[in-house]
């Protein structure tokens, strides 16, 4: 065997009975650094909202937001929970705990050091907790069965490196372990379309699933290979986000534009309406949401397209969202791009799930920030 992937089974077998005995918990966690202190989110767009409500779900409560945009301070972010400014935070509210709700809080951290709260956390932290706590909730048994067949799909240095990282910072998660992790050794540049992965097919269609406000349409438009696409699909679930991916559509020019297809609902296994809490970038599906919306499966909507790649970045609704689209996937063998690192299980249950489909299928792993986020499963056939 690969040695790099005997380090990786070697790592679950050597330390998934210590770290459980820890019997750590996400809340436990954000318990114990709030030691019963008021708890501020420093941050109030979409990672802010949706760590809110990941809180929210566990019975967490939230003081207060603060946020650097001026058009943000002094406004009510969600459930009358106001936002406060940086200088307020700091001589008013000093008896808070920070978690900082950005994706790259470098600045952040600093600005809070300067102003001398130099124990903020960021929220990959309390992120890379709850995948401890979904470690804990599986037998080492099932996860060595799980990392071993994965491993048989998987094979290229990058992607061995990442499942490795990944699966080590949970369980240092498991053991309360949730700061210094380092990200920098497996970073790819071009999310959706690495270098060294041929995602694109010329003349091809590309459907993009949490298509958000046109950020990816944008980037791929902005590149040779995204303009020689043929026809461009956009799923985008919450109103708020399809108004600004409408703009972002208008704002093409004419020969880029009339390749697009704008649909305002969200993808999942069935037709089905849901509820869910609208939280910019990271809208995910809530039993007690906020807003209603509607899910259509690709298989359906899509029965008379030829796909030749999709995109998924939905929450944590991939498993559902590839569930609806398996006839098209097995019939067309499109291109890939599935996130994973919404849910810890998902390093495993996706690509697994899409080799079932297609055993000809190459499948690799990239990890697209210098934190934990957007790490993307990538299927190609080649």
């Amino acid at each position: 065997m690969n040695s790099q992937k005997q380090q990786i089974l070697d790592l679950v077998h050597s330390r998934f009975d210590e770290a459980k005995a820890y019997s750590f918990s996400f809340v436990n966690y954000i318990k114990e650094f709030c030691r019963g202190r008021k708890l501020c989110l420093f941050g109030a767009g979409g990672i802010g909202l949706s760590t809110y409500y990941r809180l929210k779900g566990k019975g967490l409560q939230v003081a207060l937001f603060c946020d650097n945009k001026p058009q943000k301070i002094n406004t009510e972010i969600v459930d009358g929970i106001r936002c406060v400014s940086a200088d307020e935070l700091l001589a008013s509210h000093k008896d808070c705990c920070i978690i900082i709700t950005v994706g790259q809080g470098r600045e952040i951290m600093q600005q809070l050091c300067a102003g001398g709260r130099a124990d903020a956390i960021h929220c990959a932290a309390p992120t890379i907790a709850y995948y401890g706590e979904v470690l804990n909730s599986i037998s080492k048994e099932a996860l060595y069965r799980n990392v071993q067949n994965l491993l048989a799909v998987v094979d290229d240095e990058k992607s061995l490196r990442i499942v490795h990282r990944t699966l080590a910072h949970a369980l240092m998660a498991m053991e309360g372990q949730t700061t210094g992790f380092e990200y920098d050794d497996i970073y790819s540049p071009n999310q959706y379309l690495p270098d060294d992965i041929p995602v694109l097919r010329d003349q091809a269609t590309y459907v993009d699933c949490g298509a958000y406000d046109g950020d990816t349409l944008r980037y791929m438009f902005d590149r040779p290979e995204g303009r020689r696409l043929a026809r461009y699909y956009c799923y985008e679930l919450d109103s708020t986000n399809y108004a600004r991916l409408t703009a972002s559509l208008e704002a093409l020019p004419d020969d880029l534009r009339h390749k697009v297809v704008l649909k305002n609902f969200g993808v999942g296994e069935k037709a089905e309406q849901i509820k869910y809490d609208p939280t910019g970038s990271d809208t995910f599906a809530s039993a007690s949401g906020l807003c209603t919306g509607n899910l259509v499966a690709l298989d359906e909507d899509l029965r008379d397209v030829a796909v030749g790649c999709i995109k998924m970045d939905i929450e944590g609704a991939e498993p559902y969202a590839l569930r609806g689209a398996s006839h098209l996937i097995q019939r067309h063998r499109p291109s890939l791009a599935i996130c994973t690192y919404h849910s810890l299980e998902h390093l495993w249950e996706l690509p697994l799930y899409i080799h079932d489909l297609v055993p000809e299928y190459t499948i690799r792993f990239r990890h697209h920030t210098r934190s934990m986020f957007e790490t993307v499963c990538y299927a190609t056939v080649e």
